[in-house]
């Protein structure tokens, strides 16, 4: 069988294109990591408001959330409501499951600086950013905030 690209040259301009990229990319890393250019740019700032919240599934299909610190009913999702929350809670759940990890132990909401929502479990570590998922799935978390006249408290 012969090589149907035996006699074909790769085109010099996707070598020059390949090589620049190449060339941009080291030059951006090392502008990152030597001088600190583009850091702080994008993360995190203080935290606003925070709320350790306790998720609890019902035998009806429900789910309620309730404050970690009071035990106050924050939400009451009826089955078929609230399929972002639930099936986020279902995923750490899980892994809190694989670690041992009780059911009882609240999750902590913190809302930072520039508006950075993140749901972090302090038994697995795990933080997920909720921003990513959205302004819709999104606001669905910061309704379980507490209002800005209880944070402040």
């Amino acid at each position: 069988m012969s090589d149907p690209f035996k006699n074909q040259a790769i085109p010099k301009a996707a070598l020059i294109g390949a090589g620049f990229l190449v060339i941009m990319s080291l030059v951006v890393t090392t502008a990152h990591v030597h001088f600190g250019f583009g850091a702080g740019i994008h993360g995190p700032g203080d935290v606003l408001h925070e709320r350790q919240l306790v998720f609890t599934d019902q035998t009806t299909g429900g789910i309620l959330v309730l404050d970690g610190d009071s035990g106050e009913v924050v939400q009451a999702y009826e089955p078929g409501d609230g399929n972002f929350v639930r099936n986020l809670m279902r995923i750490l759940a899980r892994e809190r499951k694989i670690v041992g990890g009780s059911s009882e132990t609240p999750f902590r909401l913190i809302l930072r600086e520039g508006g950075y929502l993140s749901l972090e479990d302090p038994i697995t570590a795990r933080s997920i950013e909720l921003n990513a998922f959205g302004q819709e799935n999104l606001a669905t978390f910061v309704s379980l905030l507490p209002l800005s006249n209880e944070a402040s408290t």
